[in-house]
């Protein structure tokens, strides 16, 4: 019996051993070797650590650093330079981030199927055919040949300090997501941190909806288009004013363009939430209790786990700087020093348009250009590494509008190049704009920051302590003729391509204005009155309450600002329910009915908890607007604006 009973322990740990060092697959999803996993020394338990204090040292260190993590955990950096801090920065962002930063960079290098396996290969095959990897090679390019020696150290302490955690790891130490997956961290290079500021572009300045007006128009004819997709709102509250209305629409174009239109069979690639957005604003002094300035920035990117945002702080002698930092970018992204405070928020700009490319040969090796120009195109055999399987190669074609992001077999004239501001080799080392706000004092050091930022498109607010207040919307914005970006062109023309980029002395702005307050919310940057061109995607509806908000608040404090930010009035509901309740047919209402139309005219238009107006217009409003646009439903996407 005890013989009987020792050999079925010994089979049963056999056994479990094997499983727990055998990869398993549950409906073709593998999962981990759990017995790598649970290992009591390097497992996960293994991962724990409540270090409040640290003392780095390293040969790449001037001197030692200090980090202090609160009751938080938020990192406080003190070192004797600057370059000793974004080193320090590297380090602990690596030991809080690694496993998202690695991810992030290649979300957009498009290189997920080496860790992930078969389920990213599509996701690394948008990510190459959109040239994301090759924009971020360009970048880095562009970087070092623009970038001052002091500018180079700076960029390459970060990595530095990246790296000297992953070198510090070991099998004990390692993130328990590389544990997972049973995978080993890269070395970190500039170039990765220019993926992580691509995959943000991508983000913040890819929502263009090319293919869907293009179909769209050719369905509806000009006048109806024109008439159900106007460019703007008269009701609009732009960011930066000057109260002017007399709107010269972008008609005359549409109708144009409809003469000579074709539709397209290519199912966009997938875009940004369209409900990423963000507010900012700043208040003067002249309306503030204090007589200081107030600033205000609520970011709303999605929410993931971890978060988009990494906080901390910086002090050496030079700076002392408190704010948010995206992993992988070098500095405080968002934030205030002793002298000045920022913020930012998306702009909303279309800086992506796509053009029909018209092949000269079955290969596809050359294509027409301008004035029958006929050009070269660069053909790329892009190869995506899978884990577990054999490798795949994507053939990417590239002109000098941008690569081929979209090919169809059965109409090969049809295939779509995409001119993107974020391809283009950038003029200036664009991560200066975050070192030198880190480090400004005052208005003028604000604008020069922002001469070198480029994407994407953001708002980016300020105050200062000596009282001034400013926006300006920063970034690479095309300098285009009327209309052009919201539809695809059937041929390549001089009128239907960008003229370069809006100088930035020209770029919309505004210093201390008289109303004392700016804030944005997405909106349209400008009125009519703005003498250059622009198109893209904007909020009709936040940037109006703010606007209406700040320019009836006085003698301002702080819990003012706060219950702002909070504030839950809908503009929508304002707008849209008196017309609802007037058109309501009130002749059949029993009790219950009568009793939530009682609900919904006594509601003052807030999204309070526990209110049920809100749920009922939410509710009929949501029918409302699927039986009004039902008809593009019973399209399909290409239609789907």
């Amino acid at each position: 019996m005890k013989v009987l009973r020792f050999l079925l322990l010994t089979l049963l740990c056999a056994g479990l051993t094997y499983a727990l060092n055998t990869p398993l697959s549950i409906k073709g999803k593998d999962l981990p070797v759990l017995g790598d996993l649970l290992n009591p020394k390097t497992g996960i338990w293994a991962n724990s650590k409540d270090q409040r204090q640290i003392k780095l040292s390293h040969p790449s260190l001037s001197s030692d650093v200090r980090i202090v993590l609160d009751e938080r955990e938020v990192p406080h950096i003190f070192a004797d330079s600057y370059e000793d801090a974004l080193f320090a920065q590297g380090y602990i962002i690596a030991s809080h981030r690694l496993w998202q930063m690695e991810i992030m960079q290649r979300s957009a290098a498009g290189t997920l199927s080496e860790v992930m396996g078969e389920r990213t290969k599509q996701a690394d095959i948008d990510s190459r055919r959109k040239g994301m990897k090759w924009a971020a090679e360009r970048a880095v390019d562009g970087w070092l040949t623009s970038a001052a020696n002091d500018d180079i150290k700076l960029i390459n302490a970060y990595t530095q300090g990246v790296n000297a955690y992953i070198n510090s790891l070991d099998e004990t130490s390692l993130p328990v997501e590389y544990k997972l997956l049973g995978h080993q961290p890269i070395q970190w290079e500039i170039l990765h941190s220019a993926l992580v500021k691509n995959n943000m572009s991508r983000m913040l300045s890819g929502r263009e909806s090319d293919i869907e007006s293009t179909n769209t128009l050719a369905w509806l004819g000009a006048e109806n288009f024109d008439f159900l997709f106007p460019e703007y709102n008269p009701k609009q509250a732009p960011i930066i004013s000057n109260k002017n209305q007399n709107y010269s629409d972008s008609s005359e174009y549409i109708a144009e363009i409809e003469k000579d239109i074709t539709t397209y069979r290519h199912t966009p690639l997938e875009k940004p939430d369209p409900f990423l957005g963000s507010n900012n604003w700043a208040v003067s002094g002249k309306k503030t209790r204090s007589g200081g300035t107030i600033l205000c920035n609520d970011p709303h990117l999605l929410l993931s786990l971890p978060s988009i945002w990494y906080e901390l702080q910086i002090h050496t002698p030079e700076t002392n700087v408190y704010g948010v930092t995206l992993p992988g970018i070098p500095g405080i992204v968002v934030g205030f020093n002793e002298f000045i405070a920022w913020g930012v928020t998306n702009a909303g700009h279309d800086v992506s348009d796509y053009y029909r490319i018209e092949w000269t040969d079955e290969q596809k090796t050359q294509y027409r250009y301008k004035e029958g120009e006929i050009l070269e195109a660069t053909i790329l055999q892009d190869t995506i590494f899978i884990k577990g399987q054999a490798p795949h190669v994507e053939t990417v074609r590239y002109t000098t509008l941008g690569p081929v992001v979209y090919e169809d077999e059965n109409h090969p004239k049809k295939d779509l190049a995409l001119k993107w501001a974020t391809h283009d080799i950038p003029e200036k080392f664009e991560l200066n704009t975050f070192t030198l706000l880190n480090k400004a004092k005052d208005y003028k050091d604000y604008r020069k920051a922002l001469s070198y930022y480029e994407n994407p498109a953001q708002n980016f607010v300020f105050a200062s302590k000596s009282g001034d207040i400013a926006m300006t919307v920063a970034g690479h914005l095309p300098n285009k003729e009327k209309g052009v970006g919201r539809f695809i062109p059937n041929t390549i023309q001089d009128n239907n391509l960008w003229k370069g980029y809006i100088p930035f002395d020209s770029l919309p702005h505004s210093y201390n204005p008289e109303s004392g307050f700016l804030g944005s919310a997405n909106q349209h940057s400008t009125d009519p009155s703005y003498p250059y061109y622009y198109n893209g995607r904007f909020d009709d509806y936040r940037g109006r309450i703010l606007n209406r908000r700040l320019s009836s608040m006085d003698n301002i404090n702080i819990q003012d600002m706060m219950d702002l930010q909070n504030d839950n009035y809908s503009i929508i509901a304002e707008e849209a329910l008196p017309l609802l309740l007037e058109s309501l047919d009130r002749s059949d209402l029993n009790e219950l009915k009568s009793t939530m139309v009682t609900q919904l005219e006594e509601w003052d238009y807030r999204f309070d908890a526990g209110k049920k107006a809100p749920i009922l217009f939410r509710e009929w409003f949501r029918h409302f607007y699927n039986l009004v646009w039902d008809e593009f439903e019973e399209r399909d996407a290409q239609h789907a604006i």
